[in-house]
């Protein structure tokens, strides 16, 4: 993903650009080097290198993005612009509406250490939708198997969020298992979730994510304020879809071939590149 975010932004800027790899015990040393160098710019992809960015580079504009729940990390400032990682919550929510207009009740499990906040704006979000939110609390990974069974006879589809310890392999897999064994819809954060068995995904393009930050970029070189940009909400995102999940899903929501359409509809009406796994 990092490497193809980046020919996204070489490609788009055409600027000359120093790429700087942070490491376990080798951060002081590349912020000594970055400093050093005296850019007019700094793109920094994930937590730890955007936070090191936005607290020690003494005010160098700052572009941060593949940073999930970019909000726990404390990524403001007058010099600080970004990318977000994922849309905002409610579009989830209506993608999966839109895909399985059956929905009402939508599981999700969530560690409260890191995203108690995306299950509030659910929350909200799905009230305007005409869902409810079943919300379940876990600490590990391990966890997961059992409390989605707990709840998988009270939701009529399963959503996961960009949580560490749900984001866990051990967990999605939990997960897939019991979607496809229960026909329930999962709507998972990567492509990848999808080859493997979730039904479909709202999926970062990262290309074209290295592309909008070259744009971003540009407009800060030009003179414009980090701050006053603030975090954008990504310009590249893919509607990733399984057709064997969605065989499996479809006995119970009218059909596979229903909800292909309906997911290819929602794709054209919002703009999203399709990409489909057997």
């Amino acid at each position: 993903p990092y490497d193809r975010f980046v020919t996204g932004f070489a490609v788009e800027s055409g600027a000359p650009a120093g790429t700087y790899v942070l490491g376990d015990d080798e951060d002081e040393a590349v912020i000594t080097e970055i400093q050093a160098a005296r850019p007019d710019l700094v793109v920094a992809l994930g937590p730890k290198a955007a936070g090191l960015a936005a607290r020690r580079l003494g005010g160098v504009p700052v572009v941060f993005a593949l940073v999930p729940n970019w909000q726990r990390y404390g990524l403001s400032g007058s010099h600080v612009a970004g990318i977000a990682l994922q849309r905002a919550v409610k579009s989830d929510l209506s993608t999966l509406k839109a895909v399985v207009p059956r929905v009402k009740r939508v599981g999700v499990f969530f560690d409260p250490r890191y995203s108690s906040n995306v299950v509030e704006e659910a929350r909200r979000a799905a009230g305007e939708l005409g869902l409810e939110i079943v919300a379940v609390q876990i600490r590990r990974p391990t966890e997961i198997a059992r409390a989605a069974r707990r709840v998988a006879d009270k939701v009529d589809a399963l959503w996961m969020v960009p949580d560490r310890t749900v984001a866990d392999v051990r967990a999605f897999q939990a997960l897939r298992d019991l979607a496809l064994g229960r026909g329930l819809p999962l709507m998972a954060l990567t492509g990848s979730q999808v080859r493997e068995g979730a039904l479909f995904a709202l999926a970062p393009n990262y290309t074209e994510l290295g592309r909008q930050a070259a744009r971003l970029a540009r407009r800060i070189l030009g003179g414009a304020r980090p701050g006053s940009l603030g975090v954008q909400e990504p310009a590249g995102l893919d509607l990733v879809f399984n057709l064997t999940a969605a065989a499996r899903v479809g006995a119970k929501a009218g059909g596979g071939e229903a909800i292909g359409w309906a997911l290819l509809e929602h794709a054209a009406k919002s703009g999203f590149t399709v990409r489909v796994y057997e």
